[in-house]
């Protein structure tokens, strides 16, 4: 709302239903349910940092379903799905005594001059 200019108004002063009307339900509850989502994938992401998550949170319900069942003032649920960093363990000197040969091409005089 504070973002909308509706002509008569200060940007931020007019009434929702003007506001509404300019922009248009389905923008506002989507604007509204992008705003909650980051904040509180981050907050509940955040909160958890033995899941050590890679990258941003997905959001799996469809974006359409979510703004038809979108009521202000009442529960959202919202299903995330994140990646995480993989979980391994190395047994201590386990590559103690490992070996790589690693095969040095000849250089070429030629390819390098050109």
């Amino acid at each position: 709302k504070t973002q909308v200019a509706v002509d008569g108004f200060t940007k931020g002063k007019a009434p929702d239903a003007l506001v509404i009307g300019a922009v248009g339900k389905d923008r506002l509850a989507s604007d509204a349910i992008a705003t909650l989502i980051e904040h509180y994938a981050q907050t509940a992401i955040g909160g958890m940092p033995e899941l050590n998550a890679i990258g941003e949170p997905q959001v799996l319900e469809d974006s359409d379903e979510l703004i038809s069942s979108f009521s202000a003032g009442e529960p959202l649920t919202v299903t995330l799905s994140v990646e995480l960093w993989p979980e391994f363990e190395v047994e201590k000197g386990a590559y103690d005594n490992l070996e790589v040969e690693v095969e040095v091409p000849p250089f070429n005089q030629k390819a390098y001059d050109e």
